[in-house]
Order: C-alpha cells, then sequence, then structure tokens
C-alpha cells in the first residue's frame, strides 16, 4: 500500500487560485483576459483567464516554488515571486494590477 501512495503523490498537483482586478478601484471587479504564467525556473505553465471568468483563476501546478507572472493588455505585469505550491493544496494568491496610464479612461 505505501508503494500505491508514494505513487500518487508524485502525479498529485497543487493548485494555485485567486482574483486579478484593477488596483484603485473601489469595485473589485475582475480583469479578463489575464495571462497567467508560473515558472518554477525549468518548468513554465501558461494559463489564460477566460473572458467570462470575471478575473478568477485556477492554475493546477506539480509541487514546488514558482515565480508567477499575470499580464494583460493595458496594465502593468505583476510578478509574485517564491509562491509554494504543496500537491493536494490549494494556495490563494489574489493579486491587483495597475493600468498602464493613471486616469486615462
Amino acid at each position: 500500500d505505501s508503494f500505491n501512495l508514494g505513487l500518487r503523490s508524485a502525479e498529485e498537483k497543487g493548485v494555485v487560485k485567486g482574483k486579478v482586478t484593477e488596483a484603485g478601484k473601489i469595485l473589485k471587479i475582475g480583469i479578463p483576459d489575464v495571462v497567467v504564467t508560473a515558472s518554477d525556473g525549468s518548468n513554465t505553465t501558461t494559463g489564460r483567464i477566460p473572458l467570462v471568468n470575471r478575473g478568477k483563476y485556477s492554475l493546477p501546478l506539480p509541487p514546488g516554488t514558482y515565480d508567477i507572472t499575470f499580464e494583460a493588455e493595458g496594465y502593468i505585469p505583476y510578478t509574485e515571486e517564491h509562491v509554494e505550491v504543496t500537491a493536494g493544496d490549494t494556495t490563494y494568491l489574489d493579486v491587483e494590477l495597475e493600468p498602464v496610464c493613471e486616469g486615462c479612461e
């Protein structure tokens, strides 16, 4: 049985999830179409937040430490460094992106 356990844990992933919103807004409205890229130095995983998802993302990743970058058109890219991902666990990471230019609607 312990052999099975080892096998299962090798493929079990953790999940990083959260919401991407615009910085400085009172209403936390999600930014659509954000590209989320997670890199542990050797492997890179990229996902795109769907338009319908209101800025919410969920990225299944193998256990490890990641730098996670959020990019969206019209916003300054943001990277959260050293995010720990544990097998079978969920790590919550909410991010606010700054608009490229202040006050231009």
